[in-house]
């Protein structure tokens, strides 16, 4: 039962995250050549896939947005730099490792994607952290920030079945995280939960569990499949 829960918390993360992208394009293709005090825009995000020692941080930003803000679509490292930071509950800065900027297309419209690395200081635990992050919110109200975790195996969330851990913008740049409990357990408990979705889901992966088992009463006899004896 709880396994059914957990499924149906990520299946309703994931739709959260498509419907507010689509709802914010939409408004915007439709309040296009409004004025700049009335801009409405489409979301940035912040995700996170952690490992045992450190997490790789993808960060997404509509290049539209960029140029709102900046008057181009992208960023150096030196600006992004200055726009996030990780740390310690007690106020210990993560290390953030170098970082990769590329391009990608979301519905049509371009993004500027940025990687990178991020390590807690030597003898510190992972499981909690907190995030600052305020590109574009700090100068555009109506922007917003999805924050969440794409992947973390000891806690339990699967490549492809991502968790919402919350929203930033403008006046509200800070996020604490907390991990949970992490344990290898909890990953192969959320692999199996998702295994045995999938295969609910499918009619053809019932078909073929069903053909398995057709054999199950019969015996091999001369050749020849033959009903059991009952002895």
């Amino acid at each position: 039962m709880r396994s059914n829960a957990t499924l149906l918390s990520r299946g309703l993360t994931i739709s959260i995250v498509r419907v507010l992208r689509w709802v914010n394009w939409l408004l915007l293709a439709l309040l296009a050549g409004t004025a700049a005090h009335a801009h409405l825009t489409p979301t940035s995000s912040v995700a996170f896939d952690f490992a045992d020692s450190h997490a790789d941080v993808t960060i997404t930003i509509p290049q539209g947005e960029l140029r709102y803000r900046y008057g181009r679509p992208q960023l150096s490292e030196v600006e992004l730099r200055g726009h996030v930071a990780v740390s310690t509950p007690d106020g210990r800065a993560w290390t953030i490792g170098p970082m990769t900027f590329t391009s990608a297309v979301h519905q049509g419209a371009p993004d500027f994607v940025a990687t990178f690395k991020i390590a807690p200081p030597a003898g510190q635990s992972s499981q909690r952290l907190r995030l600052r992050y305020d590109a574009i919110i700090d100068r555009v109200p109506s922007h917003s920030v999805l924050v969440m975790v794409q992947s973390d195996f000891a806690a339990g969330v699967l490549q492809g079945e991502p968790r919402m851990l919350g929203a930033l913008q403008s006046g509200k740049t800070e996020l604490a995280i907390d991990r949970g409990a992490l344990s290898r357990f909890a990953g192969f408990a959320a692999s199996f939960g998702l295994g045995m979705h999938h295969i609910a889901e499918g009619f053809d992966h019932l078909l073929f569990l069903l053909t398995l088992l057709l054999p199950a009463p019969l015996l091999a006899a001369g050749g020849r499949w033959q009903g059991a004896s009952g002895r």
